[in-house]
């Protein structure tokens, strides 16, 4: 991911049996890429009988203005 970049997570819990009830990701806020780094992302999903998932993920931001020598 570059600088000021657009990245998104998108939860895609699927339950058959109760249904899901919530899901987000990142605690509803956008995600950042104005710092360069490892960042990391934690999504969720509850169904309607309690259970809740969860998967974290990690991205990189870096600045391709800078040489790669």
């Amino acid at each position: 991911m570059t600088r000021r970049g657009l990245v998104t997570a998108e939860p895609r819990g699927v339950d058959a049996l109760s249904g899901v009830e919530r899901q987000a990701c990142n605690g509803g806020r956008a995600l950042s890429t104005r710092r360069l780094g490892v960042h990391r992302v934690t999504c969720f999903a509850r169904d309607r009988a309690g259970n809740l998932a969860t998967a974290h993920v990690e991205y990189l931001v870096v600045d391709r203005r800078v040489s790669q020598g």
